[in-house]
């Protein structure tokens, strides 16, 4: 991951802060934004919960997915598409996201939450009721179904299949669009 403005971290710390949240957070990723991070936790003493794990290698993240309740993905910025979701999910992980860019298109409530990140406290509504809820593995569970259902390898292989046969199949007998060599 990347520490940077508008990926939704310092909301989090502030929130975690701010409305009193004893959750253990632990943050991956690297960026210009780790030194005031860490100035911030701190300050505001929560060194005790929040833990910087810097860049990880692909093992070490799978760790950390399996060790976790939930993954928090609170990008502030609109986001084409959000991998970190989407890891998490296929990780079997139930995901809270804000309500910005494609992120709420990926989650929902039935694989895990969505803030929204222009009415105050409702990161901290949607933390608190992941943290109370008893099917979080239910939730995960899901995830994992919605993830490998959209975007396993085998999913997009038989995506891009289409695209090839819809191709050679608009080609007609007349010659035009693609060209046929097998």
């Amino acid at each position: 991951g990347v520490l940077e403005a508008g990926k939704g971290i310092e909301a989090v710390l502030h929130t975690l802060a701010d409305e009193h949240i004893s959750i253990p957070l632990r943050i991956a990723g690297q960026g210009q934004l780790r030194e005031r991070l860490e100035q911030f936790v701190d300050k505001n003493q929560l060194r005790w919960q929040v833990t910087f794990l810097g860049q990880l290698n692909d093992q070490q993240l799978a760790k950390e997915y399996a060790d976790c309740a939930f993954v928090i993905a609170p990008s502030l910025q609109y986001e084409t598409f959000g991998f970190t979701a989407v890891e998490a999910m296929a990780a079997g992980k139930p995901v809270l996201v804000s309500n910005l860019g494609a992120l709420p298109e990926l989650v929902d409530e039935t694989v895990g939450a969505v803030f929204h990140a222009d009415q105050p406290g409702s990161l901290a509504r949607e933390i608190r009721g992941l943290m109370t809820r008893r099917d979080l593995a239910l939730l995960g569970q899901a995830a994992y179904e919605r993830a490998m259902e959209r975007w396993s390898p085998d999913r997009h292989y038989q995506k891009i299949m289409a695209v090839y046969e819809r191709a050679v199949a608009s080609s007609g007998p007349s010659g035009g669009g693609v060209k046929k060599y097998y």
